[in-house]
């Protein structure tokens, strides 16, 4: 009987201590996930050019680089241009540093989109991004922006633009679908995104482009310096201002042709053909008080227009100008 309790207790000691273990088991924290790789990217630019304002789109050349102590990238495979058209990946190289560290870099050509926005043409500025991803998620690779040797080279030159200073900014996004994985949730991607902000090199332009403008502005204001008897010399003048305007807005060649959406453009021009309209009306009208004998009506007449007229006009265009460089 004794020997049958011992053997007994025995079994539910054993019992009790494989308990214990799973409880013990169960209530041990998960081992923690593994951090993401980190991989230092970043980019020499050597060129931007051919701004498309018809495809919206622009020309971009610069050198790629990518360094990390675990995980080797792939130029040819893993880089992503999220808001690429098309690009090209020339003399893709990878090697192991003398510290260890795995080193990939490669030249890459680039079609990017951009929204060409020249509603203040040619007031305008933007902001050229370029989102460069891997194929990996965030919890297996972060990208970190190499904010110190990331420049842009000396032969950088965009024609018509002032440039300003290149930044670097890392981002984590998520995509709007599972990709077909069956995942409880679409996973995110380490980003990191180039911007330069351009600005349009106006003073340039409103000096060169806009004479024809300018011109016929003065040309109206100089209608009401003619005597109001001058109906003919007037009518000349009134002429010549929209020649003079509808002349600029043709010869305006290639940036015009870009400002085909330029509210600004359209503004100054409707107001430019305005102002030499009703100075016209004007000359007729005081052409017609002079054929009644009231002389001094036909100058009130034509001083009077030409204060109110010329007053409105540069408060219209300074209030133009102001907001489309605001």
């Amino acid at each position: 009987m004794p020997r049958h309790r011992e053997a007994h207790d025995g079994h539910v000691r054993h019992v009790l201590a494989a308990w214990l273990f799973l409880v013990l088991i169960g209530a041990a924290p998960a081992p923690a996930p593994a951090a993401p790789a980190e991989v230092r990217f970043g980019m020499y630019v050597t060129g931007i050019h051919g701004p498309d304002v018809v495809n919206n789109s622009y020309d971009l050349n610069l050198y790629l680089w990518w360094v990390s102590d675990t995980r080797t990238i792939d130029p040819e495979s893993d880089l992503q241009i999220v808001n690429g058209r098309q690009w090209q990946v020339r003399g893709a190289n990878t090697r192991t540093l003398p510290d260890g560290r795995h080193y990939s870099a490669a030249f890459v050509t680039a079609t990017v989109n951009h929204n060409w926005n020249l509603r203040r043409f040619p007031f305008d500025r933007h902001v050229l991004r370029v989102i460069f991803e891997t194929p990996y998620t965030a919890s297996e690779l972060r990208l970190v922006p190499d904010i110190l040797d990331s420049k842009l080279s000396d032969l950088v030159d965009l024609p018509g633009f002032r440039l300003g200073t290149l930044r670097l900014l890392e981002h984590v996004k998520g995509y709007d679908t599972r990709f077909g994985l069956g995942t409880e949730k679409a996973d995110q991607f380490s980003r990191v995104v180039m911007e330069l902000e351009v600005a349009r090199d106006s003073q340039y332009l409103v000096t060169t482009q806009f004479t024809g403008l300018l011109a016929a502005n003065l040309i109206s204001l100089l209608m009401y310096m003619v005597n109001v008897s001058s109906l003919g010399i007037r009518a000349t003048l009134a002429t010549t201002a929209i020649l003079a305007g509808v002349g600029n807005v043709y010869t305006l060649g290639e940036h015009v042709t870009r400002a085909a959406r330029s509210l600004l453009v359209s503004q100054l021009a409707t107001a430019t053909f305005l102002m030499v309209l009703v100075a016209l009306v004007t000359s007729i009208a005081a052409e017609w008080l002079l054929e009644r004998d009231r002389s001094q009506a036909a100058v009130r007449l034509n001083w009077t227009v030409c204060i109110v007229v010329t007053t409105l006009f540069l408060a219209y265009v300074t209030w133009l100008i102001v907001e489309a460089m605001s």
